[in-house]
């Protein structure tokens, strides 16, 4: 009884310091959106050499890394529930993957999809691959040093898995955004400088900004219809990408640093987690159509009946989750989730507020009412408002008056 009581006086103070940290977390990440729209150092003419940042500055950042370090090995040894269902899916997901390749190279078809046969071809970089991805999307509160690990993990498996389509439509731009995702976390090795950062994060965007002119500039040769499309869809975007660097140039040379590293980073990031999750649906879509032609599914009635509509089905919704996760992930790298997140409280707490203060004014005002007086009709509108409504529910005292006696 000791031993369980002094266990679970254990459980709750590191879950309390599991806490602790995440507000610290969160009130760092708070400081720096509201350095966005402000001058950190004088502006690159004035200023050029490196050194002039302050030493608060500094010790600010080492103090958030080291805030960040303790949180992650916080989480890990909370090991919750989410951390429990991500390694047990780790764990079963590598010997179905196995098995899938051994009996697809037993009996060989030519007529399989080339994302079929590169996801089975490859079962490691697989396996790899949306192990990565289920850190991400099962443990999306998991610390930033764990989150940027499984995102390095997954820089070779990427590249292995998109589909031969893919390659030759876009020819070298995946290998570009990976460079340059490389290219911009090696900026965590620059000296805790503001000076040299700065001149760090202005390489990298113009680094970026050239590779992309050079990739445009590249004559396109002749492709089948979709491999067009994708071609011009990524030529169309990477027009943005260039005017949303061109800004973070801007703001490097003024002495907006932040605003210029977010801008930077979160195209950059951008850039790759599109490829992360290309890659991705690219390889849960061989797996499921392998797992589908498996003699002991392939006879099932469901399967022969409805196998073709099914798998297009889990495509779609593999896509649509795939551009969800995007989005998300993109507007969180460019600091703007979490204005959404508290614009869409404030709005649903006000909506909240104007509800009980509509059920209250009908209560106060049918109780106030002298007797004999009709006041069974505005408690009855209400309740119909709240009948046609779902989001408004009138309290005990209208429901009351406006039912039928």
């Amino acid at each position: 009884m000791a031993k369980q009581f002094d266990l679970t006086q254990r459980a709750s103070e590191l879950k309390a310091r599991i806490n602790a940290g995440h507000d610290e977390v969160d009130a760092a990440i708070d400081e720096i959106d509201r350095q966005l729209l402000r001058t950190d150092v004088p502006p690159l003419w004035s200023e050029f050499w490196p050194g002039t940042g302050t030493a608060g500055a500094i010790a600010a950042m080492e103090r958030g890394f080291e805030i960040e370090r303790q949180f992650a090995v916080d989480y890990h040894a909370a090991d919750g529930g989410n951390q429990q269902a991500l390694r047990m899916i780790q764990i079963l997901l590598l010997p179905l993957i196995l098995w899938l390749a051994v009996r697809s190279r037993r009996a060989p078809d030519d007529s399989e999809p080339s994302h079929v046969t590169r996801a089975l071809r490859r079962p490691v970089s697989s396996w790899l691959l949306l192990a990565m991805l289920g850190v991400l999307v099962l443990e999306p509160d998991a610390p930033l040093l764990v989150q940027e690990l499984a995102l390095v993990l997954a820089l070779t498996p990427v590249l292995r898995l998109l589909p031969s389509g893919t390659v030759r439509a876009l020819g070298v731009w995946p290998y570009v955004a990976v460079a340059l995702y490389i290219v911009d976390r090696l900026g965590v090795a620059v000296p805790a400088d503001v000076g040299l950062y700065r001149l760090y994060t202005l390489g990298v965007s113009v680094l970026a900004m050239g590779l992309t002119v050079w990739l445009l500039r590249r004559a396109p040769a002749d492709r089948a219809t979709d491999e067009s499309r994708l071609r011009t869809a990524v030529r169309r975007i990477s027009w943005v990408v260039l005017a949303v660097l061109t800004v973070s140039v801007a703001s490097n040379i003024g002495g907006n640093i932040s605003l210029a590293e977010t801008l930077t980073s979160g195209v950059i990031d951008s850039g790759y987690m599109a490829l992360l999750l290309y890659a991705g649906v690219a390889a849960v879509r061989g797996i499921l159509h392998a797992l589908g032609r498996q003699p002991e599914l392939a006879q099932r009635k469901l399967v022969r009946q409805h196998g073709p509509t099914l798998e297009v089905m889990a495509t779609r919704l593999l896509v649509l989750a795939a551009w969800l996760g995007w989005l998300l992930y993109s507007a969180d790298r460019f600091r703007v989730l979490r204005p959404l997140r508290a614009v869409g409280a404030d709005v649903l707490d006000l909506g909240v507020d104007v509800e009980r203060s509509r059920s209250t004014w009908a209560t106060s005002w049918c109780s106030s009412c002298p007797p004999g007086w009709p006041c069974g009709w505005p408690a009855r509108s209400v309740d119909c408002c709240a009948t046609s409504c779902p989001t408004m529910r009138p309290c005990r005292g209208v429901s009351a008056t406006a039912s039928p006696r």
